[in-house]
């Protein structure tokens, strides 16, 4: 006689094949809705997406990087693409954070985030007002988000295993966050680096660092960890 499945799986498969039937049945929407802004952001402009899905390895992508804006929408490119940002990063808070996959919990937290880079943004370009270095912040801003959209390309497929596959989905969450936190790492160093290259003071540049990048940052991990 064949053994029930809970003795064959174990009741933590079980557990987890449950969670996928149940609990996560909205999400594919939401995938396919990130791999259409990939695809479509593919064919609007191929050789810019050539370029983008290797960023941080080409030579000479200093003024692409700077002129990754999706404001205005001036190059619906880089809104495609800033707004996938947007949904797989939410994806993977809802992934690693310990709050159940549900859609209004996915809301709660693309809000947040939707939220905090705005504002940080403002704060951002306003306090360039003030110094006189708009346009230097205005290069600095685009050049991080540019590395965070460019992160969320290579954490899509991570984030589509760790939820739908039995097997990866508890192991793959510290992947997830180990990629999630190193694609903002390098959004923020890199932009630091434009930051340097600036024509302000020492003081400024450091001030703009633990005001506008490492205290906000830290408040956003707060933000999401205590939901």
């Amino acid at each position: 006689m064949r053994p029930p499945d809970s003795l064959i799986l174990g009741p933590h498969f079980l557990a987890l094949q449950e969670r996928a039937t149940h609990e996560i049945d909205w999400i594919l929407p939401a995938f396919l809705v990130g791999a259409l802004l990939i695809v479509f952001a593919r064919l609007y402009h191929p050789r810019k997406f050539g370029i983008f899905w290797a960023l941080p390895f080409n030579r000479g992508v200093k003024n692409f990087e700077s002129e990754f804006n999706p404001n205005g929408v001036k190059d619906v490119f880089d809104v495609l693409l800033t707004l996938n940002f947007y949904l797989v990063y939410t994806l993977g808070c809802l992934l690693v954070l310990p709050v159940q996959m549900g859609i209004f919990n996915f809301v709660r937290i693309l809000f947040i985030i939707v939220l905090f880079f705005l504002v940080r943004n403002f704060m951002s370009l306003l306090v360039g007002w003030l110094f006189r270095q708009q346009e230097g912040i205005a290069v600095v801003q685009n050049t991080s988000l540019a590395y965070r959209s460019w992160s969320a390309l290579w954490l899509f497929p991570l984030v589509v295993l760790g939820t739908y596959s039995p097997f990866l989905s508890d192991g793959s969450h510290p992947v997830i966050l180990f990629f999630m936190m190193g694609g903002y790492l390098i959004s923020m160093c890199i932009s630091g680096l434009r930051l340097w290259n600036l024509p302000a003071g020492l003081n400024y540049k450091i001030l703009y660092l633990c005001a506008l990048e490492i205290i906000p940052f830290s408040f956003l991990i707060y933000w999401l960890t205590s939901l």
